[in-house]
């Protein structure tokens, strides 16, 4: 559960514009493994930011013991701040309480920076002569 809490805290943090890492789906098996099951772990993931979301159909709307279809991170909802002070938890908890050595765990990742700059240069268009201005215009 502690290496897949990070890596979607990690995904968040290094890719946060994108949606495949912004929404989680309960019903995969590997999930509901890792996190569904384990005592906490959609708790953890409520506290971060993330939101239930139900089948529109039958869905009960969180009542009972109806999972959530998917967990959704919104852009309203997420807080860089937030999830670096989650992910030092985390951390914190596996050295103290779990004696994993934090040399074994993830770095965090760093934040995405500006785009580099691109190297495709755009075609230059042929000066227009003083014919070719005076022939297209269209007089407005």
């Amino acid at each position: 559960c502690l290496n897949t809490l990070l890596k979607i805290i990690d995904n968040l943090l290094s890719r946060p514009n994108e949606p495949k890492v912004r929404s989680l789906r309960c019903a995969n098996a590997a999930f509901e493994k890792k996190v569904g099951r384990v005592k906490g772990g959609l708790q953890f993931l409520y506290s971060i930011g993330f939101i239930p979301k139900f089948p529109a159909l039958g869905g009960g709307g969180g009542g009972g013991n109806v999972p959530p279809e998917t967990l959704e991170m919104t852009s309203e909802n997420e807080s860089r701040d937030t999830l670096l002070h989650a992910r030092k938890v985390l951390v914190q908890s596996a050295v103290k309480d779990l004696s994993i050595d934090k040399d074994d765990l993830p770095p965090v990742p760093k934040a995405p920076g500006a785009l580099p700059k691109s190297t495709f240069t755009a075609p230059t268009a042929p000066a227009a002569t003083s014919s070719n201005r005076q022939s297209s215009s269209s007089g407005f």
